[in-house]
């Protein structure tokens, strides 16, 4: 058998962690969702890489337990008993008896969701003491998800047990996927504690109201000089220079809400290796996403946003290409009136996602299926036209990001006319999941079926979640049912 240091290489996607392969880059709730379903399609892998053979298991185990995912009470507790006690395997070593491993140590990423009833996110919480037990118990932790929710509260500040915690990692990956998020304060302390971190979700910061020299004031307890000039930051004032500086973060998505005090921490912070951006709306006129933009647009690659919003020239996504001059990629929401037709023009722009351009229930009104049709096929033409005008010149992709059956009816109905406007430049056109508009992308589901439940079956192996079965899944397996007994 080869060496565990090749394996590892060969089998580098099977224990994709931090899901980095043919992911297209959605917004924290869509992203998170995404790699679960990415997860417990590793898990079937897994499961196959434990029977290959007695020699091949120790490493299948690994594999297996490189990702856990605790998305119940009931998980949460068999976890922390396996972590205590150890795995007992049941291949027998070269000694003739079942080895006992300690899965802590293969662990590498862990998603915890728990919605913790009102009152009961405490430092007295025994379920709150468990999951810590259960993160101080991974020394190789590289990602960590926390999704949680409390009863009555809608941004509730991230406990300070699990804060703690967190400093004592080392982690490259924090996602604060929930209702709760760390302080402004207690950023300023990670940003201590975690120098490598790589990539971040800032979460529901709890603290909207802090004022601005009480934030500066916090910098300087910690250590950090200040730059000089004014120590506030008023509306009407050039934002100060980075105070701090968060060295190897490269990927930022910053949760829906608050996103304005989120913005007040990361003024202050320096980011000189940040590239991918994920911010749900683009409000380029509100003082601190201006400001944010003119900071780091020029080292931006990639940014993922549904909405770009300006009410000054240039519009919308000509602002964005102007502040960013190395942009590669750009995910959005067109907008259906004159002030979003303007020329586009970009140097390094290669690729483009586009949200919000088809609708998720098809309009009974055919004359209205086509105008959608229609004023996307002029928005293609617009952007097509540049590229042949040199606008454009690195442009290749443009991928339709809507999904669903109402969605994929209308790209199989007038996807060819949409293609044919970006063959004329050499572009590619795609859907959500890259297949080629309008030849791969065809409908999955029967038209007028509609099923609506999950349901969850136990895939047997310790540690790792049961997989809900999805509507689309169903419906696949009832359609090669169907033409099977069509057939026969």
């Amino acid at each position: 058998m080869l060496p565990p240091e090749l394996l590892r290489v060969v089998f580098q996607f099977v224990a994709d962690v931090e899901c980095r392969a043919g992911a297209h880059g959605q917004l924290p709730l869509e992203r998170y969702q995404n790699e679960l379903e990415s997860g417990y399609k590793q898990i079937e892998t897994k499961r196959s890489l434990l029977l290959v053979s007695r020699t091949f298991h120790k490493f299948a185990l690994e594999l297996a337990w490189s990702w856990i995912s605790i998305l119940s009470e009931e998980r949460v507790q068999k976890i922390d008993v396996l972590l205590k006690q150890g795995l007992q395997s049941k291949i027998v070593d070269e000694d003739g008896k079942l080895a006992i491993y300690n899965p802590s140590h293969w662990i590498r990423r862990l998603d915890i969701r728990y919605h913790f009833l009102a009152g009961t996110y405490g430092g007295e919480s025994p379920m709150l003491n468990t999951i810590v037990r259960i993160v101080r118990s991974c020394p190789r932790l590289n990602v960590l998800v926390t999704d949680f929710a409390v009863g009555g509260v809608d941004c509730q500040r991230t406990s300070p047990l699990i804060l703690d915690t967190i400093k004592q990692l080392d982690i490259t990956r924090l996602d604060f996927a929930g209702h709760e998020g760390p302080s402004l304060i207690d950023y300023i302390d990670l940003i201590h504690h975690l120098p490598n971190l790589e990539q971040l979700t800032t979460g529901r910061i709890a603290e909207p109201r802090m004022e601005e020299d009480k934030l500066v004031d916090a910098i300087r307890r910690l250590g950090y000089r200040p730059s000089p000039g004014d120590e506030t930051l008023k509306e009407e004032q050039v934002a100060l220079p980075p105070l701090l500086s968060w060295p190897q973060l490269s990927i930022l998505h910053f949760s829906h809400r608050p996103l304005l005090s989120s913005l007040r921490l990361f003024l202050h912070i320096h980011l000189p290796n940040l590239k991918i951006l994920y911010m749900r709306n683009v409000h380029l006129d509100a003082f601190r996403v201006g400001v944010f933009f003119k900071h780091v647009g020029h080292q931006i690659t990639h940014i993922y946003t549904t909405d770009i919003r300006t009410y000054d020239e240039p519009f919308g996504y000509a602002r964005v290409l102007q502040l960013c001059p190395n942009l590669v990629h750009l995910t959005f929401s067109p907008r259906q009136d004159e002030r979003h037709a303007e020329r586009w023009e970009h140097r390094h722009l290669a690729s483009l996602g586009l949200r919000g351009v088809l609708p998720q229930t098809l309009p009974k009104d055919e004359e209205l299926v086509g105008n959608i049709s229609r004023w996307l096929e002029k928005f293609l033409a617009r952007v097509v036209d540049a590229c042949l005008d040199e606008g454009l010149p690195s442009l290749r992709l443009i991928r339709i990001e809507d999904d669903g059956l109402a969605p994929r009816r209308m790209m199989s109905r007038y996807g060819a006319s949409w293609e044919g406007i970006c063959r004329r430049a050499g572009v590619a056109l795609e859907d959500k999941n890259g297949r080629i508009i309008p030849d791969e992308a065809e409908e999955m589901l029967l038209p007028g079926l509609q099923l609506d439940y999950t349901e969850a079956t136990d895939v047997g192996d310790p540690g790792i979640l049961s997989r809900p079965v999805t509507t689309a899944t169903v419906t696949r397996k009832l359609i090669r049912w169907l033409n099977k007994v069509s057939i026969s």
